[in-house]
Protein backbone atom coordinates (compact mmCIF):
# COMPACT_ATOMS: atom_id res chain seq x y z
CA UNK A 1 0.00 0.00 0.00
CA UNK A 2 1.71 3.27 -0.96
CA UNK A 3 2.72 5.67 1.60
CA UNK A 4 1.17 8.80 1.55
CA UNK A 5 3.40 12.15 3.09
CA UNK A 6 2.03 14.31 5.50
CA UNK A 7 2.70 18.28 5.07
CA UNK A 8 3.66 19.48 8.15
CA UNK A 9 1.47 22.65 7.71
CA UNK A 10 -1.49 20.93 8.10
CA UNK A 11 0.10 19.79 12.09
CA UNK A 12 -0.03 23.50 12.77
CA UNK A 13 -2.58 25.70 14.12
CA UNK A 14 -4.76 27.53 11.93
CA UNK A 15 -5.83 30.55 11.59
CA UNK A 16 -9.65 29.54 12.34
CA UNK A 17 -8.40 28.59 15.75
CA UNK A 18 -7.41 32.37 17.05
CA UNK A 19 -11.05 33.18 18.34
CA UNK A 20 -11.94 30.49 20.51
CA UNK A 21 -7.89 30.87 21.56
CA UNK A 22 -9.21 34.25 22.38
CA UNK A 23 -12.15 33.08 24.10
CA UNK A 24 -10.85 30.50 26.42
CA UNK A 25 -7.46 32.66 27.34
CA UNK A 26 -10.17 35.48 28.56
CA UNK A 27 -12.54 33.15 30.12
CA UNK A 28 -9.46 31.06 32.40
CA UNK A 29 -7.45 33.77 32.98
CA UNK A 30 -10.75 35.89 34.60
CA UNK A 31 -11.20 32.08 36.58
CA UNK A 32 -7.22 32.66 37.71
CA UNK A 33 -7.59 36.24 38.69
CA UNK A 34 -10.88 36.01 40.13
CA UNK A 35 -9.37 32.79 42.68
CA UNK A 36 -6.05 34.52 43.79
CA UNK A 37 -5.06 35.31 46.94
CA UNK A 38 -1.48 35.67 46.57
CA UNK A 39 -1.19 39.86 47.12
CA UNK A 40 1.28 42.42 44.95
CA UNK A 41 4.74 43.87 45.55
CA UNK A 42 2.97 46.93 46.35
CA UNK A 43 0.52 45.22 49.47
CA UNK A 44 2.03 41.37 49.93
CA UNK A 45 -1.26 40.90 52.27
CA UNK A 46 -3.85 41.69 50.07
CA UNK A 47 -5.98 38.58 49.39
CA UNK A 48 -7.31 39.61 46.01
CA UNK A 49 -5.76 40.47 42.20
CA UNK A 50 -5.69 44.49 41.49
CA UNK A 51 -5.97 45.28 38.09
CA UNK A 52 -3.02 47.99 38.54
CA UNK A 53 -0.55 46.68 40.94
CA UNK A 54 -0.65 43.09 39.79
CA UNK A 55 1.34 41.75 36.86
CA UNK A 56 -0.34 38.74 34.77
CA UNK A 57 2.72 36.31 35.71
CA UNK A 58 1.45 36.69 39.44
CA UNK A 59 -1.15 34.53 38.86
CA UNK A 60 1.15 31.99 37.64
CA UNK A 61 2.79 31.58 40.87
CA UNK A 62 1.62 27.99 42.37
CA UNK A 63 3.67 28.84 46.26
CA UNK A 64 5.91 31.54 46.50
CA UNK A 65 3.35 34.50 46.54
CA UNK A 66 3.96 37.53 47.73
CA UNK A 67 1.97 37.01 50.84
CA UNK A 68 3.09 33.08 51.37
CA UNK A 69 -0.87 31.54 50.25
CA UNK A 70 -1.14 28.72 48.13
CA UNK A 71 -2.07 29.64 44.63
CA UNK A 72 -2.62 26.39 43.13
CA UNK A 73 -6.29 26.45 41.65
CA UNK A 74 -5.24 30.21 40.26
CA UNK A 75 -2.41 28.92 38.81
CA UNK A 76 -3.58 26.09 37.24
CA UNK A 77 -6.16 28.23 35.44
CA UNK A 78 -3.94 30.69 34.82
CA UNK A 79 -1.07 28.43 33.12
CA UNK A 80 -3.68 26.49 30.88
CA UNK A 81 -5.39 30.14 29.64
CA UNK A 82 -1.49 31.32 28.68
CA UNK A 83 -0.29 27.92 26.74
CA UNK A 84 -3.24 28.27 24.81
CA UNK A 85 -3.22 31.84 23.76
CA UNK A 86 0.20 30.84 22.61
CA UNK A 87 -0.67 27.68 21.05
CA UNK A 88 -3.91 28.91 19.83
CA UNK A 89 -3.87 32.19 19.24
CA UNK A 90 0.14 33.44 18.81
CA UNK A 91 1.41 30.14 17.07
CA UNK A 92 -1.08 30.29 14.51
CA UNK A 93 -0.32 34.32 13.38
CA UNK A 94 3.40 33.52 13.55
CA UNK A 95 2.91 30.31 11.18
CA UNK A 96 -0.17 29.73 9.75
CA UNK A 97 -1.20 34.13 8.60
CA UNK A 98 2.49 34.33 6.95
CA UNK A 99 2.77 31.03 5.19
CA UNK A 100 -1.24 32.13 3.71
CA UNK A 101 -0.35 35.54 3.10
CA UNK A 102 3.09 34.99 1.36
CA UNK A 103 3.20 31.45 0.59
CA UNK A 104 6.73 29.68 0.20
CA UNK A 105 8.59 33.16 0.14
CA UNK A 106 11.66 34.18 2.19
CA UNK A 107 9.79 36.38 4.71
CA UNK A 108 6.58 33.99 5.38
CA UNK A 109 9.55 31.49 6.70
CA UNK A 110 11.62 34.16 8.16
CA UNK A 111 8.94 34.95 10.13
CA UNK A 112 7.34 31.59 11.13
CA UNK A 113 10.87 30.75 11.57
CA UNK A 114 10.73 33.50 14.08
CA UNK A 115 8.01 32.43 15.84
CA UNK A 116 8.67 29.11 15.96
CA UNK A 117 12.02 30.21 18.59
CA UNK A 118 9.89 32.50 20.23
CA UNK A 119 7.65 29.67 21.04
CA UNK A 120 10.08 27.98 23.10
CA UNK A 121 10.71 31.10 25.35
CA UNK A 122 7.27 32.08 25.26
CA UNK A 123 5.84 28.29 26.50
CA UNK A 124 8.52 29.09 29.24
CA UNK A 125 6.96 32.25 30.80
CA UNK A 126 3.93 30.52 32.48
CA UNK A 127 5.95 27.52 33.96
CA UNK A 128 8.69 29.12 35.15
CA UNK A 129 7.32 29.67 38.72
CA UNK A 130 6.71 25.62 38.17
CA UNK A 131 9.62 24.48 37.09
CA UNK A 132 11.79 27.14 38.80
CA UNK A 133 14.56 27.89 36.54
CA UNK A 134 18.19 29.33 37.78
CA UNK A 135 17.91 32.17 35.52
CA UNK A 136 15.75 35.39 36.37
CA UNK A 137 12.01 36.00 34.83
CA UNK A 138 13.05 38.84 32.66
CA UNK A 139 15.79 36.95 31.20
CA UNK A 140 12.64 34.72 29.98
CA UNK A 141 10.63 37.51 29.04
CA UNK A 142 13.73 38.91 26.32
CA UNK A 143 14.07 35.61 25.24
CA UNK A 144 10.59 35.95 23.95
CA UNK A 145 9.85 39.11 23.50
CA UNK A 146 12.72 39.68 21.06
CA UNK A 147 11.51 37.21 18.60
CA UNK A 148 7.93 37.14 18.73
CA UNK A 149 8.00 41.14 18.44
CA UNK A 150 9.86 40.01 15.03
CA UNK A 151 7.56 37.25 13.96
CA UNK A 152 4.26 39.53 14.96
CA UNK A 153 6.01 42.48 13.09
CA UNK A 154 6.37 40.55 10.32
CA UNK A 155 3.06 39.51 10.18
CA UNK A 156 1.71 42.76 10.67
CA UNK A 157 4.04 44.22 7.90
CA UNK A 158 2.59 41.00 5.52
CA UNK A 159 -0.83 42.48 6.46
CA UNK A 160 -0.30 46.23 5.51
CA UNK A 161 -0.58 45.44 1.50
CA UNK A 162 -3.61 42.79 2.14
CA UNK A 163 -6.98 43.47 1.01
CA UNK A 164 -8.26 40.19 2.86
CA UNK A 165 -7.21 41.56 5.85
CA UNK A 166 -9.53 43.68 8.13
CA UNK A 167 -8.89 46.83 8.60
CA UNK A 168 -9.09 46.57 12.09
CA UNK A 169 -6.33 43.76 11.77
CA UNK A 170 -3.87 45.66 10.37
CA UNK A 171 -4.18 48.74 12.53
CA UNK A 172 -3.65 47.12 15.45
CA UNK A 173 -0.99 44.91 13.74
CA UNK A 174 0.85 48.48 13.68
CA UNK A 175 -0.12 49.02 17.17
CA UNK A 176 1.52 45.95 18.36
CA UNK A 177 4.93 46.55 16.23
CA UNK A 178 4.74 50.02 18.24
CA UNK A 179 3.63 49.26 21.40
CA UNK A 180 5.55 45.79 23.23
CA UNK A 181 8.95 47.45 22.25
CA UNK A 182 7.91 50.56 24.11
CA UNK A 183 6.60 48.42 27.05
CA UNK A 184 9.79 45.98 27.23
CA UNK A 185 11.86 49.16 27.38
CA UNK A 186 10.02 50.25 30.30
CA UNK A 187 9.87 47.60 32.28
CA UNK A 188 13.56 46.00 31.48
CA UNK A 189 15.65 48.69 33.43
CA UNK A 190 13.93 47.92 36.61
CA UNK A 191 13.52 44.51 36.35
CA UNK A 192 17.37 43.90 35.86
CA UNK A 193 18.51 46.66 38.68
CA UNK A 194 16.06 44.28 40.88
CA UNK A 195 13.55 47.60 41.55
CA UNK A 196 10.16 47.67 42.36
CA UNK A 197 8.25 47.84 39.35
CA UNK A 198 5.72 51.05 39.01
CA UNK A 199 1.71 50.05 39.32
CA UNK A 200 1.67 52.32 35.82
CA UNK A 201 3.60 49.14 34.22
CA UNK A 202 1.39 46.67 35.31
CA UNK A 203 -1.48 48.35 33.75
CA UNK A 204 0.65 49.02 30.51
CA UNK A 205 0.93 45.45 30.40
CA UNK A 206 -2.42 44.53 30.23
CA UNK A 207 -4.14 47.59 27.75
CA UNK A 208 -1.06 46.11 25.81
CA UNK A 209 -2.47 42.47 26.13
CA UNK A 210 -5.58 43.86 24.91
CA UNK A 211 -4.49 45.10 21.85
CA UNK A 212 -2.44 41.65 21.11
CA UNK A 213 -6.04 39.81 21.74
CA UNK A 214 -7.70 42.55 19.79
CA UNK A 215 -5.29 41.85 16.86
CA UNK A 216 -5.82 38.36 16.86
CA UNK A 217 -9.44 38.31 17.49
CA UNK A 218 -9.41 40.69 13.96
CA UNK A 219 -7.12 38.20 12.17
CA UNK A 220 -9.23 34.85 12.86
CA UNK A 221 -11.94 36.82 11.36
CA UNK A 222 -10.32 38.31 8.09
CA UNK A 223 -11.75 36.75 4.92
CA UNK A 224 -8.13 35.87 3.60
CA UNK A 225 -7.11 33.80 6.44
CA UNK A 226 -10.92 31.77 6.33
CA UNK A 227 -10.65 28.27 5.45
Amino acid sequence: MPGHSIDLRTLRPAPRHMRPAVIGFALLVTGSALAYSGGNNVDPQALHFHLVRNFLCDLFMPLNTYNGRPNITSATLGIAGGLLLVVGGLLPAWTGVAQRLAPSTAAAQTVSACGILALSAVVLVPLEKVLVLPWPHHLTLLGAAVPGWCASSGVALLTLRHRGISTAGRVLGLAVLAVVPVMFAAYLPHAMAGEQTPAALALGQKLTLLIVLGWLWALGGSPALRD
